[in-house]
């Protein structure tokens, strides 16, 4: 079988490393790598800039390993990684990654992530290889049955805290933060959400339930904004009139969100908040 196609990756502050991604028909994610050199660059700096040596990442989706890989990078020998995908594709890919780069921090489970455990189905999309759910639903077909896990159970052994956990899924996120458990509040980790309430509505969990969640957890919210390129301060109630309007079902709009716990001061994040060219408050300043 032919090799596929790979690709030098370099990113700021980090050395170039190599990347295999999917040959056709995959329109989205092995495209923007293949064409641009980069995959969703805001989200790529936010998870560069977060994360630490010895940190450990969780990626729930990860797909063919942009986010695992880098992250594997960013942490070093003495941090971990723990990629979660269950297409099998996308699973092989991640593995390639993960053999190519040498990344031996990095533990890869072909898995869907949720609140319980046991056989799923899992529906594909035939040309974004990003947005396989596990329901039912209109571009997707091909369903094949994958195991379903929680995060707590294969977390348990883990006695390291959780820094940064990443969770792109389709509408399945509110699950997968039940399936974590009492570790989404000991550790209390930073969070990557996709928030696509026709998503979530499809799937039967619906947009309440994923604000009741956000609800019981401490910190600041953050749109992941790529039109600004930067992060924009947002709230429960904020997010709900929105997927009223432009992020309604209907619309099919998406907004990736991220959570920065109390335990962080804003100063950890402050970078990415205003743009470069900015002059900020010097009181402000003092006060991150």
């Amino acid at each position: 079988m032919e090799p596929p196609p790979q690709q030098t990756i370099e990113l700021p502050d980090l050395a170039p490393f190599s990347l295999a991604v999917h040959r056709e028909p995959d329109r989205y994610i092995s495209w923007a790598i293949r064409n641009l050199g980069v995959w969703e660059p805001l989200e790529t700096r936010l998870v560069c800039h977060v994360l630490e040596r010895g940190d450990t990442f969780v990626d729930v989706g990860a797909n063919l390993g942009w986010f695992a890989v880098m992250a594997a990078y960013c942490v070093g020998r003495d941090g971990a990684v723990f990629a979660i995908e269950p297409e099998p594709r996308n699973f092989d890919l991640l593995r390639h990654n993960l053999e190519l780069n040498h990344l031996e921090q990095v533990v890869a489970l072909r898995a869907a992530a949720g609140a319980s455990e046991g056989a799923a189905l899992l529906h594909r999309s035939a040309d974004n290889l990003g947005d396989h759910r596990l329901y039912a639903s209109p571009g997707v077909g091909d369903p094949i049955e994958v195991e379903q896990i929680r995060l707590d159970r294969i977390l348990e052994s883990v006695d390291r805290p959780l820094d940064l956990v990443k969770i792109d899924c389709q509408g399945a996120e509110p699950a997968v933060l039940e399936g974590l458990g009492q570790r989404l509040y000991e550790d209390q980790p930073m969070l990557i959400l996709e928030f696509w309430p026709f998503g979530l509505e499809a799937s039967g969990v619906g947009t309440a339930r994923f604000f009741e969640l956000l609800g019981t957890l401490e910190g600041e919210l953050f749109v992941i904004d790529d039109q600004r390129d930067r992060l924009v301060r947002t709230d429960v109630a904020d997010l709900h009139a929105r997927s009223r309007a432009e992020l309604a079902p209907a619309a099919g709009g998406h907004q990736d969100l991220f959570l920065l716990p109390s335990r962080y001061p804003i100063g950890k994040i402050r970078p990415l908040l205003v743009p470069s060219t900015a002059r900020l408050d010097p009181n402000e300043e003092r006060a991150g």
